[in-house]
């Protein structure tokens, strides 16, 4: 199960990976709020298939904490150029565990592609789908 699980991160997965990173960023670099809100539309997906302890993690949120703002707040670093994900594992977690969540993530990460790619076509390529 590990074998398969483990498959799903071929080289076609990182190229969406990169490319989906890439189209998060505006030519100035920036992300806007509602491409972060799609990205981290993905911990929700996570959610709803009973995987806890993710957070989908984004730059550009600015938060002010006891007079001190952070940029990037809630991210390990400030200026981190992609959106990226955290998981945590509670000690006493199996193998059996880890594969269920690497299932879990793969499939919600293949849908979550499914929508871009959806949402990437436009309204024209839908409705040519339902004519066909």
């Amino acid at each position: 199960a590990a074998a398969a699980a483990a498959g799903a991160s071929s080289s076609d997965d990182t190229a969406a990976a990169a490319a989906a990173a890439a189209a998060e960023r505006g030519a100035d670099g920036s992300t806007s709020s509602a491409k972060r809100a799609d990205v981290t539309f993905f911990g929700a997906m996570l959610w709803a298939r009973n995987v806890s302890g993710t957070r989908v993690l984004t730059s550009g949120k600015q938060q002010t904490v006891a007079g001190i703002t952070f940029a990037d707040y809630g991210c390990h670093i400030s200026g981190y150029p992609h959106p990226y994900i955290t998981a945590a594992a509670a000690l006493g977690a199996t193998k059996e565990d880890v594969d269920v969540f690497v299932k879990r993530l793969v499939r919600a990460y293949r849908e979550l592609r499914k929508k871009w790619a959806k949402a990437a076509a436009g309204p024209a390529a839908a409705s040519a789908g339902e004519k066909q």
